[in-house]
Formats: C-alpha cells, sequence, structure tokens
C-alpha cells in the first residue's frame, strides 16, 4: 500500500499506523462491521427488485456482510468496494463458502475514486464509512452518481440527539434536520427513515469491543511491544462507542433518484 492509502486506512479505522497490519486479526471475530445486514435486507426488500438482473454497489463493503446478505436473501448481483485488501479477500472467501459468488464481485479501490465516477447500478449502498466521502450531501452526490435514472440509494449515519450543539469527536454530526435537509439538497426523494433500535445498537456496540478485546489479546499475546498501543486503542474506542451510544441516533435512509 502506499503511504496515503495507509494513513488513510488508519483514519478510517481510527487505529495507529503501527496496528494496520494486524487489523484482520483485532477485527477477526467480526464478519458485519456496521449495520447489521438485516435492516439494509429488510429496507430492499419491498422494492421487489427482480432477482439475478439487479445490481447493488456497496461502497466500503468491509467483509462483504451487507452484499452476501442481499446476494443470499433477495438474488441480487452485488459490487462491493473496500480499500482493505485483507477484508476484501475475506470477502470473496466467505461469498464461496455460501455459495454466491456467481452474484458478488468484491474489488479493491478507494470509495472516493469510485464515487466520482457514474454508473448504472439499481442500488447503491453506503453503510457507516464517517466522512470519506464528506458530508450526507457529498455523500448523496456521490451514491447518486452510481445509479440510474430512478434508482434507489442506501446511506446509514448517525444525527445528534435533541438540540445539542456538538458532540466531542463526533463535531461533524449534524442534527436531524440538518441531516435530512442534506439527504434532500439533490432533490432525490426521501422514501424511508429507519432508526435503528436501542437494543440492537447496544448489543452492536457490545459486540464489537468485545470482539475487540478478544483480538487485542490474542496479538499482544505474539506481539507484547503492541499492548500499550492496543491499551490506547481500546480505550478510545470504548470511549467513541459510549459518546455513540449516549448522544447519537443511528438510522438509515432510502432515497430515490429524482432526475
Amino acid at each position: 500500500m502506499k503511504g496515503k492509502e495507509i494513513e488513510e486506512l488508519a483514519r478510517i479505522f481510527g487505529i495507529h499506523p503501527d496496528l494496520l497490519p494486524h487489523v484482520p486479526e483485532l477485527l477477526g471475530d467480526l464478519w458485519s462491521l456496521g449495520v447489521p445486514p438485516d435492516l439494509v435486507v429488510g429496507l430492499i426488500r419491498p422494492l421487489d427488485l427482480p432477482p439475478d438482473s439487479s445490481s447493488v454497489l456497496d461502497l466500503g463493503c468491509g467483509k462483504g456482510a451487507v452484499a452476501i446478505h442481499l446476494a443470499l436473501e433477495l438474488g441480487l448481483r452485488v459490487t462491493g468496494i473496500d480499500l482493505f485488501t485483507p477484508f476484501v479477500e475475506k470477502a470473496r472467501e466467505i461469498a464461496r463458502e455460501k455459495g454466491v459468488e456467481g452474484h458478488c464481485r468484491f474489488m479493491r479501490e478507494d470509495i472516493r475514486e469510485r464515487a466520482r465516477k457514474t454508473g448504472s447500478f439499481d442500488v447503491a449502498i453506503l453503510i457507516w464509512v464517517g466522512d470519506a466521502l464528506g458530508d450526507l450531501q457529498a455523500a448523496v452526490g456521490g451514491l447518486r452518481r452510481q445509479v440510474a435514472p430512478g434508482g434507489k440509494m442506501v446511506i446509514a449515519d448517525a444525527y445528534r440527539k435533541g438540540n445539542a450543539r456538538t458532540i466531542p469527536h463526533l463535531e461533524h454530526c449534524p442534527t436531524r434536520d440538518e441531516a435530512l435537509r442534506q439527504l434532500a439538497s439533490w432533490g432525490d426523494i426521501i422514501l424511508q427513515e429507519l432508526v435503528i433500535p436501542k437494543e440492537r445498537i447496544a448489543a452492536l456496540y457490545r459486540d464489537y469491543l468485545g470482539a475487540l478485546q478478544q483480538g487485542a489479546d490474542r496479538i499482544s499475546r505474539n506481539h507484547p511491544e503492541l499492548e500499550p498501543r492496543l491499551r490506547e486503542h481500546l480505550l478510545v474506542q470504548e470511549q467513541m462507542c459510549e459518546v455513540l451510544k449516549t448522544s447519537t441516533v443511528p438510522a438509515i435512509w432510502l432515497l430515490k433518484k429524482n432526475d
């Protein structure tokens, strides 16, 4: 990887560059790295997209959990894009194990570069990749370039609870009104907003931190010199999860491109 790619990946994972080679082991116990895939499937299922012929683009696909569930449950053809090679390789491996390698194509690519291109997908997805494409307005701008006229877009992010002006470490996080304004700024139609249930979020953070601790323990046994870095990372992630849990409302939006 190039120096800039290493810096970008370290920023995305919120991790020190020294730990980047160990991310596959650090997150080895997790397949889904974001929104529970069943929630995304539940948003897309009512669209009644024809199986086998309908195409989906998943930007920042991670290990392919959402993409593979869409292929398994809805028969959709999904292209997953991620910058982190080990995740792309793992996604391909799981697709083979699940028997949907014919419906899933996983590619290593910078999603920022892909977002500047044009496509003709039926659906484009962006699930919790932070500010990689900018704010919500910029993210929708990138997504809508990927879909055909009338195509659908799924984007997951979070907005601030109440009227809090800023959130420590998440100063970019908008209010709900700001989020809706940005989402609709291109003239697209917001078809649905799904607030992720509190119990699902609590379980997601609990599972994430538990898996992170187990991964850190494994790495520390083989690389004791990394233990201080790992301990620091765990502390930061615990603090971040607490901030997210108490101060934000995670949501998924389904949009229709209005051209």
